[in-house]
Protein backbone atom coordinates (compact mmCIF):
# COMPACT_ATOMS: atom_id res chain seq x y z
CA UNK A 1 0.00 0.00 0.00
CA UNK A 2 2.83 2.42 0.84
CA UNK A 3 4.47 1.78 -2.53
CA UNK A 4 1.17 2.56 -4.29
CA UNK A 5 0.84 5.84 -2.40
CA UNK A 6 4.44 6.80 -3.16
CA UNK A 7 4.02 6.03 -6.87
CA UNK A 8 0.75 7.96 -6.95
CA UNK A 9 2.35 10.99 -5.27
CA UNK A 10 5.26 10.92 -7.71
CA UNK A 11 2.88 10.71 -10.67
CA UNK A 12 0.76 13.55 -9.35
CA UNK A 13 3.81 15.69 -8.70
CA UNK A 14 4.88 15.35 -12.34
CA UNK A 15 1.40 16.26 -13.55
CA UNK A 16 1.06 19.22 -11.18
CA UNK A 17 4.70 20.22 -11.71
CA UNK A 18 5.12 20.33 -7.94
CA UNK A 19 8.58 20.53 -6.49
CA UNK A 20 8.94 17.84 -3.81
CA UNK A 21 12.08 17.71 -1.72
CA UNK A 22 13.09 15.13 0.89
CA UNK A 23 13.42 16.68 4.33
CA UNK A 24 14.79 15.35 7.62
CA UNK A 25 12.07 15.19 10.27
CA UNK A 26 14.30 14.17 13.17
CA UNK A 27 12.31 11.05 14.02
CA UNK A 28 12.56 7.42 13.03
CA UNK A 29 8.88 6.84 13.87
CA UNK A 30 6.41 6.43 11.02
CA UNK A 31 4.59 9.66 10.22
CA UNK A 32 0.89 9.27 9.38
CA UNK A 33 -0.45 12.76 8.79
CA UNK A 34 0.53 16.35 8.19
CA UNK A 35 -1.29 19.67 8.11
CA UNK A 36 -0.13 23.23 7.55
CA UNK A 37 -2.07 26.06 9.18
CA UNK A 38 -0.29 28.65 7.03
CA UNK A 39 2.67 28.79 4.65
CA UNK A 40 5.24 28.23 7.41
CA UNK A 41 3.52 26.52 10.37
CA UNK A 42 2.82 22.81 10.10
CA UNK A 43 2.27 19.76 12.27
CA UNK A 44 3.04 16.11 11.60
CA UNK A 45 1.77 13.18 13.68
CA UNK A 46 2.83 9.58 13.79
CA UNK A 47 3.26 6.39 15.73
CA UNK A 48 4.15 6.22 19.42
CA UNK A 49 2.62 9.65 20.08
CA UNK A 50 4.94 11.47 17.70
CA UNK A 51 4.02 15.11 17.16
CA UNK A 52 6.32 17.41 15.21
CA UNK A 53 5.99 21.13 14.51
CA UNK A 54 7.65 23.36 11.95
CA UNK A 55 7.57 27.14 11.79
CA UNK A 56 9.70 27.53 8.67
CA UNK A 57 7.81 25.61 6.01
CA UNK A 58 9.23 22.21 6.92
CA UNK A 59 12.93 22.98 6.82
CA UNK A 60 13.25 22.17 10.52
CA UNK A 61 10.98 20.13 12.78
CA UNK A 62 10.72 20.16 16.57
CA UNK A 63 9.19 17.38 18.65
CA UNK A 64 6.25 18.26 20.89
CA UNK A 65 5.21 16.29 23.97
CA UNK A 66 1.99 14.37 23.31
CA UNK A 67 1.33 13.47 26.94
Amino acid sequence: MKKFILITLIALSFNAKAQWLPLVSGTTNELDGIVFTDLNTGYAVGTHGTILKTINGGLNWNALVSG
